[in-house]
């Protein structure tokens, strides 16, 4: 019995079933959307929170930070400048940050930070911006801020206010617990909205402006940005060697990678339970298929059909099946994802928010749903095929 036989063969389970196999290919595809569904999602979730960390001058920046612990090394200009002539260091930028206060036509609020930056802290950081970009580094008089900030003054998100603010910094604590407050006598005007800390208030103003009203601050944290990624490991190691922690975007994403590694797993496994499920009903269809059709497969034995004939015709229908029923499943995963995109969507355009694709589909990850789910119907069909094949032809044709 050549390929083409078994085919014509097997296919006879649609016809004469037609209810039954519907609705086994239903459930596994039910299993296979839910795992789709939700593995898609994490894909989609990991993507957004990588894209977001790794624009292309952030991936040649390094994070330097103070050592505080016992062998406790702050960040001074010194320093700085040291980090700076470090063979391949293309630049090194200072942030200092404090707490402080912003004052708009007379209101005021409290910012969760004031970061002094200079003009490349953005490019490094890979920050975003919507309305407007980064400040110049010829001008004194320009801020930029996150939407929380706006919200604060209920000023619109999604454009740069006319509004002049003003900044109130607050220093330490004194030695007799007094927290000293700091105004700054200039206006500052908003050139751009940085989106990627929406939820918490944040300034960003230039360094030199932050650094008069703290002359003796050491520096909160240090960019430092790298000729080119292939540097990224020597540079790293020489800034360690001098006593501080650094850290660099991969090594983020290596740690986000993980974790979204052990989410996708998870939310997986939820599917797998879905699938399983399926695939007894599978098995069900498969054994009552056998028990309807004993007589049937004594006749093709009794006309010459082999054992390995009979269990090929039961495999390729459980195949066929598991094939069927990851093919549906994809598309209804596809399905589900882009209705609850399109809602998720809308409601972000409602309430001000940004607009993302959440589900990401890897070609890979697609084509190894549909092998796995005729894998599940492949170890599924075995046992049903097997015993088909064993079948003795005369008690077969006896059977009623």
């Amino acid at each position: 019995m050549n390929v083409r036989d078994v085919l014509r063969l097997a296919l006879r389970i649609f016809k004469n079933n037609r209810l039954r196999t519907f609705l086994t290919i239903l459930g596994i595809s039910v299993g296979i959307a839910t795992i789709v569904f939700l593995v898609a999602f994490g894909y989609g979730v990991q993507k957004i929170t990588v894209e977001k960390i790794t624009r292309a001058d952030a991936l040649l920046a390094l994070d330097v930070l103070p050592n505080t612990g016992e062998k406790e090394k702050p960040i001074t200009e010194q320093n700085v400048e040291k980090i700076a002539k470090i063979d391949k260091v293309a630049h090194a930028e200072p942030i200092l940050q404090v707490s402080g206060q912003a004052e708009v036509n007379s209101g005021t609020g409290e910012l969760h930070s004031v970061y002094g930056v200079g003009e490349e802290f953005f490019n490094l950081d890979g920050t975003s911006f919507k309305p407007g970009g980064s400040f110049s580094a010829r001008s004194s008089d320009e801020i930029v801020v996150t939407p929380a900030v706006l919200e604060l003054f209920s000023l619109k998100k999604d454009e740069l206010p006319s509004e002049k603010i003003k900044l109130t910094y607050f220093s330490h604590p004194t030695e007799s617990g007094e927290t000293v407050r700091l105004m700054d006598n200039d206006e500052y005007r908003v050139v751009g909205v940085a989106i990627d800390n929406e939820d918490r208030a944040i300034v960003y103003l230039p360094y030199n402006n932050l650094r008069k009203y703290f002359p003796e601050k050491s520096i909160s944290a240090l960019k430092v940005k790298i000729a080119a990624q292939t540097d990224v490991s020597a540079v790293k190691s020489a800034i360690s060697a001098m006593g501080y922690p650094v850290s660099t975007v991969i090594d983020e994403i290596e740690q986000l990678e993980k974790g979204f590694k052990v989410a996708r797993i998870s939310l997986g496994f939820l599917g797998i339970v879905a699938l399983i499920v399926a695939s007894i009903g599978m098995f069900n269809t498969l054994t009552i298929a056998l028990l309807e059709r004993i007589k049937e497969v004594g006749i093709m034995k009794a006309l010459g059909a082999s054992d390995s004939d009979i269990y090929k015709i039961f495999m390729a229908e459980a195949i066929m099946i598991g094939f069927l029923g990851g093919v549906v499943g994809i598309i209804l995963g596809l399905a589900a994802s882009t209705v609850v995109n399109i809602i998720f969507n809308t409601l972000a355009g409602v309430f001000e928010g940004q607009k993302v694709i959440l589900f990401s589909f890897p070609i890979w990850f697609v084509i190894s749903v549909i092998l796995f789910s005729c894998l599940i119907a492949f170890i599924t069909g075995i046992y049903p095929a097997r015993r088909a094949a064993r079948l003795n032809p005369l008690e077969a044709l006896r059977y009623e």
